[in-house]
Parts: structure tokens; sequence; C-alpha cells
């Protein structure tokens, strides 16, 4: 019994002795901003943060709302409360426009951060009309945006980036997103140029038009009317598109769909397309240590002009009616007609080196 009773109490000792210790290490302090504006037809808010995150709602008022949580946690009370002086949001308004920056002092980049208990965070949450426009950037944090009609530019670095809606269209300047080291996601968006930069992954799940400049980048498109790519060191997965242009250079591209036009040059890398319809359009490929797969209709009719050299180059020919077709040791040439029709509408231009091309 004494036994037990010495361990009851060693063991309440310890949880005393830890609760005491969770409670000196989470010394927080905070203070808070607010602002509103009435925004005019041409507004612009811009937003400037690091080490937080930018949270958009957008709602039918004709009223900007900003709400800005500067947060600190450290051991030492008053050690927090002169950090906490060091982090100000200030705010512009000029000429209809406003602006809101998070400034820290010169002092504050040489403060360690090194201790499990040490923490700290700017956080804005913004209410404002989807029309207005809007230019927001973020580095080690996260921006959330809710659906936007307006002129929007997104900078984040070192954060993850969540888009509801984009919904402007082929407007110039068209809207931008710049992304690096960090992950995105995006439900819709209109008309938008994207550049890429590291990202884990960048999901779109439907976009009218993309022009996209990507680097060192997954991506996964699940709808798209038209995209252009610049792509190096990537690798692409798109659902369904009527017409795509890429540029490549060791990236892997996945389509499964492409209903009317496509247009690849690449190296180093490999292309699939599940299924070009019967009635698409063009089909033009020039690539160069690559595996080219393209899964064209049965029922396709079209004009054939392919040269390989150094490669292979398979494809039923039951249905081909050769204007030329000439087979040598290096390479090979087939132009001539696919299908049953008289006149073909459509075209497919393919000019390979090192690597096989598979016409399904």
């Amino acid at each position: 019994m004494k036994t037990l009773f010495t361990n009851q109490r060693v063991t309440l000792f310890a949880a005393l002795l830890c609760a005491i210790t969770l409670s000196a290490s989470a010394e927080e302090v905070k203070k808070e901003y607010h602002r509103e504006m009435v925004p005019t037809d041409n507004s612009t808010l811009t937003v400037i943060n690091k080490f937080g995150s930018v949270v958009t709602e957008t709602w039918d008022r004709n009223n900007i709302v900003i709400d800005v949580t500067v947060k600190i946690e450290h051991p030492s009370a008053d050690r927090a409360r002169k950090l906490l002086e060091m982090i100000t949001v200030e705010f512009t308004e000029a000429g209809g426009n406003l602006k809101a920056e998070t400034v820290f002092s010169k002092d504050f980049s040489s403060i360690s951060w090194k201790g499990s208990s040490n923490n700290f965070s700017i956080s804005y949450i913004i209410k404002m009309p989807a029309r207005v426009n809007l230019d927001v950037s973020n580095r080690y944090g996260n921006i959330v945006l809710d659906e936007h009609s307006g002129y929007t530019v997104v900078n984040v670095k070192y954060g993850d980036l969540t888009v509801n809606k984009l919904t402007r269209g082929n407007n110039k300047p068209l809207n931008t997103i710049i992304l690096a080291y960090g992950k995105a996601t995006a439900y819709e968006l209109g008309w938008a140029e994207i550049n890429a930069r590291y990202v884990g992954m960048l999901s779109i799940e439907r976009a009218q038009a993309l022009l996209l400049d990507s680097k060192y980048s997954k991506v996964s498109v699940g709808e798209v009317s038209s995209l252009v790519t610049d792509s190096k060191y990537d690798g692409y997965s798109v659902g369904a598109a009527n017409n795509i242009v890429a540029m490549g250079g060791y990236t892997d591209f996945k389509f499964k769909r492409v209903n009317r036009k496509l247009e690849v040059e690449t190296k180093y890398g490999n292309l699939t397309v599940d299924v070009i319809p019967a009635e698409f359009e063009s089909v033009n490929v020039k690539a160069g240590y690559c595996a080219v797969k393209l899964g064209i209709a049965p029922g396709a009719c079209y004009r054939l002009d392919a040269r390989t050299s150094y490669g292979s180059l398979k494809m039923d020919d039951s249905n081909f009616a050769p204007d030329r077709r000439i087979q040598g040791n290096t390479s090979t040439e087939m132009a001539g007609r696919v299908g049953n029709c008289a006149n073909p509408r459509s075209e497919v231009v393919i000019n390979t080196s090192y690597g096989s091309v598979r016409i399904d």
C-alpha cells in the first residue's frame, strides 16, 4: 500500500510538472488590426504578407473589410511583447485603391526561432465584393481565395494556394498565378496565366484557357478548353481538352482526350493521348528521345505525314492509302490517306527521332 501511495504521488508530481512546463512554454500575445473601405468600380486591393495566411470571402456588400491578427508565442511573455512590437500592418489608401502590407522591423530577422515553443503568425481575413481587383502575395504561408470576377494576381511562395473560382474571361491582362515550393488547388478558372516552379501538385478541376509555364512540378487538369504550356522536368495529366499546344523537355505528358487540335514539341519524355475522336482537326508532333502513343478513333479519316529516324512507327495500315512509303535502315517515311473518305479534313503530322511512335 505504501509503495502504491508513493507511486501515485510521483505520478501526480510528474503531471503537475508537465502542466507547469506546458504553461511556461506557451506565452501568447497578439494584436489585431481592422480596416474598412468602400471601393469604386476600378478599385484594387493589394495585400503583401509573410509568415501567415490570407483568406478572402466575397459578399454582396459594397465594402472591403480587412481583419488582421498578429500572434506571438514565446516562453518569455516580455520577449513575446517585444517581438510583437517589431511587426506592424500598414494600410495605404489612395485613388480608390487600398494596400495592406505586413512590415517587420530590421531587428526581427536576427531573432532565433529554433525552439519548439516559439511561434508567430500574421493572419488576414478579408471580406470584399467579387468584382474588386485583387493583388495578393504571401510567403511562408497559405492563400485561400473565394470567388472573384475582377482582375486577380496571386503570388505564393513556400505555401499552398486554394482557389474556389476566378471567373474573369479573355480580358487583358489575364488573371495571373505565380507558385513556388508548395501545392495549389483551383476548382474553377476562366482564363489564367500560371507560372509554377517546384510545385508538388497543381490541381485544376476546370478551366476555360490556361497559359502555363512550369518547371519541376506536377500538373493535373480535369477539363480545359485550351491549354498552352511550356514545361521542363514536369509530369502532366489532363482529362479532357479541346486544344493543346505544348513545349516540353524531360516531361511526361498524359492526355486522356483531345477533341480538336494537338501540337506538341518535346524531348526526353513521353507523350500519351488515350482518345482523339474522329472529328479532330489536326495533330502535329515533333519529338526526340520520346515514346509517342496516339489513340486516334478507328473511324477517323485524315491525311498522314510521318517521319521517324532511329525509331519505330507502328499503326494499323489496313485503311492506309499511301502516297509515299519509304522504309530505310534508320528511318521511315509514310504519307497518304488514312480512312474511308476521298478528301480528309483532318491532318496528322509526325516527326520524331530516337523514339517510338504508335497510332492505335
